[in-house]
């Protein structure tokens, strides 16, 4: 769980946490601009697909990616947000459910890539691995409740496929999580590191200069 200041609010990310959103904001434009390119060959190829929602969808993640990297650059603090987090994680549920009404037929890959999973890991980096695995585990089963609804046979012949789908959201969140732990404890032992050795060093010449008096006043009967 993330530290909370004196008011009960999460404490904006460290510096490694936020290095660690900016991999997954560039990740998003990668997952996006890949995705952009199988959405323009599939609208001249034989796969079924509405394009008019492919490309709003797209431009509406594209537009969000850009704030939330402007966030972590800028405003730090505010991505600690709540309504950041439920607005990332809310918005890769949707996502995640129209893979199969932006399709309506076979096609080789789930719509924005891996866009949908890049929320679960910044809900595991911002709150933790219980967070982040629950934020998998919502996305996961928008988009298992999402391929139910738009197809005729439900999730027949899908269940293995969804729920490893979700097996791997939720790690994802999870280790993402575990990640920012590790980090935090080596910040922690090297901080303490540092103390000791400020400590030392001052020990030490505190001490010497303590030995240098006596020196000059090796003569003088009080010391």
């Amino acid at each position: 769980m993330p530290e909370l200041t004196a008011a009960g609010r999460a404490r904006p990310p460290d510096h490694q946490t936020i290095g660690l959103l900016w991999a997954v904001v560039v990740l998003r434009f990668a997952a996006l601009a890949w995705a952009t390119v199988v959405v323009a060959i599939d609208v001249n190829g034989v796969t079924e697909l509405r394009a008019g929602l492919a490309v709003a969808a797209l431009a509406a993640l594209a537009g969000w990616s850009l704030a939330l990297g402007w966030l972590v650059r800028r405003r730090p603090r505010v991505v600690a947000s709540n309504w950041v987090l439920v607005l990332d994680v809310g918005l890769a549920a949707l996502v995640a459910a129209l893979d199969h009404v932006v399709y309506q037929g076979p096609h080789p890959q789930t719509f924005a890539s891996v866009w949908p999973m890049s929320a679960a890991v910044v809900a595991g980096l911002l709150r933790g691995s219980r967070i982040g695995a629950a934020a998998g585990l919502l996305i996961g089963a928008s988009s298992a409740a999402g391929t139910a609804l738009a197809l005729d046979e439900g999730l027949a012949g899908r269940w293995t496929s969804t729920i490893g789908t979700i097996v791997l959201l939720v790690v994802a969140g999870v280790l993402a999580g575990l990640v920012t732990v590790v980090l935090r404890r080596a910040d922690a032992a090297e901080a303490r590191a540092d103390a000791r050795e400020e400590v030392a060093r001052r020990l030490h010449d505190g001490v010497l200069q303590t030995l240098a008096v006596v020196q000059r006043r090796s003569q003088d009967p009080d010391l």
